[in-house]
């Protein structure tokens, strides 16, 4: 098992060029079993998760290419089989194929997908939806088994109030729909990888507009979807589709491989993880690929903690901040654009270095906390007053701790105690961070940090 050690603390300094979003991609990756030839996705982060959903692409009879953050899949010759639990126990993104599978093929099975250890996200969401649409669901404790019957294969005008604002739901439906007429989401998601996915469908000829934040209608053109050879002369005869989708047609004439290409939006959670490691380590670091709208509450807290930065076109500058002048600050997580729960856990990392006491309340998840424990064991002095609250106290200096991690940000979180702490440590557990991060230990040694992986 590999683990991660880094020695007595240093100033980061230099520059750092951020990944592209995996929760951007995984969903869009997803999405392309719409379209029936080849797309073309770049910008791909080269991690864990997205070899996991090429191996079930594969062998649902998807041709994949990935090389150099590029992935090329064309599914030509996709089939709808039964995706087995050998391929989903490690990905619980694996349910985002079941809207696009729907939609393609009017049924999809597969083994129940594998939770995430904050929080057991229940698929009653995703199958309360799918019998919105007169799907059949046939849910066991094992597998999800939906099909829609042919009576109900033409419906359009669906409306969906959300029961939640979920990221995930949010995605699934926004696939499915695509492949409707005159239909509406309230209550959605609308984090900036949602935002990258409507993008990419309106590729598909959706046609997705945002009402206002958590509000979508979606609409496109039927003969386009159902007949992908409308550029044929039976279909350019049509004169009254031809004035309304010439300029689709001709861009599509053009495109003799029948080929959809995209670019992947950067990781605004990663970068904003930088800017916190950047801030507690004293010196100046310039963080490329960063768009400072993708979150404005973060950057509200910065201030409020007195950090000094400044942002640029696509980027980014840490400057030399002196952690003894951080002021106490009280972060409340929630659905975006407020703070969102996965920059929690690396701010509370700023937050101990700060004068006074700091507060954060976890709103979502149950177990997001938990990660404090382990810093306890650095010496790092919190109360966690239930499962959703805690206090941080002024800070001691970190001490040397060997520490595990149980989710992706808190694994981060813990790597900047690593950073402000004396000594030695060790981190178990790393195989989070290859879910997740590209090349994450690398960029930090380009900053200068000293840190190793041993296997």
């Amino acid at each position: 098992m590999s683990k991660f050690k880094i020695n007595w603390w240093k100033k980061l300094n230099w520059e750092v060029q951020i990944s592209w979003s995996k929760n951007a991609a995984l969903p869009i990756v997803c999405a392309t079993v719409l379209y029936k030839w080849t797309t073309i996705l770049q910008n791909v982060p080269n991690i864990a998760d997205i070899h996991t959903l090429i191996k079930i692409l594969e062998f649902l009879g998807s041709k994949v290419q990935f090389e150099k953050n590029t992935l090329e899949i064309d599914n030509s010759n996709l089939e709808n089989k039964f995706i087995p639990i050998e391929l989903v126990h490690s990905l619980r993104w694996a349910i985002l194929l079941l809207w696009p599978l729907l939609a393609r093929f009017w049924k999809a099975e597969m083994a129940q997908p594998w939770w995430c250890v904050i929080w057991r996200r229940p698929t009653d969401a995703h199958l309360n939806a799918f019998e919105e649409i007169w799907a059949t669901v046939l849910e066991s404790e094992r597998n999800l088994r939906l099909e829609i019957s042919d009576e109900n294969k033409n419906l359009d005008n669906f409306k969906f109030k959300m029961s939640e604002i979920s990221v995930t739901w949010t995605e699934n439906i926004l696939s499915f729909l695509s492949s409707k007429n005159n239909s509406e989401i309230s209550l959605c998601a609308s984090e900036p990888h949602v935002q990258d996915l409507c993008h990419f469908l309106e590729k598909l000829w959706t046609k997705i507009e945002w009402i206002w934040s958590h509000h979508l209608k979606i609409s496109w053109n039927k003969e386009i979807w159902n007949n992908f050879n409308f550029w044929s002369e039976a279909c350019l005869s049509d004169s009254e589709f031809c004035s309304k989708k010439i300029e689709i047609i001709s861009d599509f004439q053009k495109n003799k491989n029948n080929i959809i290409e995209h670019k992947i939006v950067s990781d605004y959670l990663e970068a904003w993880t930088f800017a916190v490691a950047a801030a507690i380590t004293w010196w100046n670091v310039k963080i490329n690929w960063a768009n400072e709208w993708d979150l404005d509450a973060f950057w509200l807290k910065m201030e409020e903690a007195w950090v000094k930065f400044k942002h640029y076109e696509n980027s980014v500058e840490i400057f030399e901040n002196n952690p003894e002048n951080f002021k106490p600050v009280k972060i409340h997580t929630a659905v975006f654009p407020s703070f969102p729960t996965d920059l929690q856990a690396p701010f509370v990392i700023l937050q101990t270095m700060a004068k006074w006491e700091s507060q954060v309340f976890e709103t979502l998840f149950e177990k997001r906390l938990n990660f404090l424990f382990e810093l306890e064991n650095m010496w790092c002095d919190v109360k966690i007053e239930n499962p959703h609250q805690a206090t941080i106290n002024w800070w001691k200096q970190l001490k040397w701790a060997e520490v595990t991690s149980c989710d992706l940000r808190a694994w981060a979180a813990v790597v900047l105690a690593w950073l402000i702490a004396k000594w030695e440590s060790t981190i178990l557990n790393i195989k989070y961070i290859d879910r997740w991060y590209e090349n994450f230990e690398e960029k930090l040694r380009n900053l200068w940090a000293n840190i190793k992986r041993i296997d």
